[in-house]
C-alpha cells in the first residue's frame, strides 16, 4: 500500500491519471482511493489472492516513478512502500 499527499484535488487526479494509464499500460490494475489531496494505491493480484511477482513488476516501473509527483529524476529505485 503506498499513500501519497498532493497540495490540492487537481494535483492528486493528475497523478491518479497517470497511474491509471501506467496500469493499462501494464494490463494490471491497483486498488484507488482517492480523499480530496490523498490517493492511496494498494496492490495485489486478485486472482492470485496476493502479491505477486506482477506486483513487483508494477511498483519498480520507470514510468511510475517519473509519474511520482515528488520526481525521481529517472533513476530506477526500488519502491519500498508497497
Amino acid at each position: 500500500m503506498k499513500t501519497k499527499t498532493f497540495k490540492d484535488f487537481r494535483e492528486a487526479m493528475a497523478w491518479v491519471n497517470k497511474v491509471a494509464a501506467l496500469s493499462e499500460r501494464l494490463d494490471h490494475h491497483p486498488d484507488i482511493q482517492i480523499r480530496w489531496n490523498r490517493v492511496t494505491l494498494r496492490l495485489t493480484t486478485h486472482d492470485a489472492g496476493g502479491l505477486t511477482s506482477k506486483d513487483e513488476f508494477w511498483a519498480e516501473s520507470e514510468v511510475l516513478l517519473a509519474a511520482d509527483a515528488r520526481g525521481g529524476g529517472g533513476q530506477r529505485q526500488r519502491v519500498q512502500s508497497f
